[in-house]
């Protein structure tokens, strides 16, 4: 009985050491998990990428919006002037330039609906480079507002 430790000191000596378990691997244990993560991985790219395009797509509609809260309140005119580059912008030259009048107005009803521009405040805004009107300012400025931030180009192309 000599070999047995009588004291407490003594019995912790005798305790064995207890060993660390492996450490637990971060990487998949089945190849599925590596196929989801590398499609997850092309999703995330490939949406970004269709976000950049958007983007860069839409940079005319931000530029037509700084350069209408830069014109002074009452230019019917120069908001004219700027939805009309706006439009030549995101519709082409070609399908916007020889637009006047009536087919104008129906253009830009057509492109973002419920818009109002067959109203007074939208004729206004038509005629403003050519007869200035400052009764409708700033409904025909609203109107040109709405147009530049919400206009689709999918719908009269």
């Amino acid at each position: 009985m000599s070999d047995q430790p009588t004291s407490l000191a003594g019995m912790i000596d005798t305790l064995n050491d207890v060993e660390a378990p492996a450490p637990i691997s971060m990487l998949p244990q089945t190849g599925g998990w590596i196929v989801a993560a590398v499609l997850l991985a092309a999703l995330l790219i490939w949406l970004a990428l269709r976000w950049h395009r958007s983007y860069k797509a839409e940079a005319y509609r931000r530029a037509g919006v700084a350069a209408l809260k830069a014109l002074p309140e009452g230019d019917l005119a120069g908001a004219e002037i700027l939805l009309r580059r706006t439009a030549i912008a995101g519709f082409g030259r070609a399908r916007v330039a020889g637009l006047q009048g009536e087919d104008w107005l129906a253009f830009l009803e057509t492109t973002c609906p419920g818009a109002g521009f067959h109203s007074e405040a939208g004729r206004s805004l038509a005629a403003a480079p050519y007869a200035p009107a400052a009764a409708q300012a700033p409904e025909a400025r609203a109107l040109a507002a709405r147009w530049i931030d919400q206009h689709r180009r999918e719908a009269a192309g």
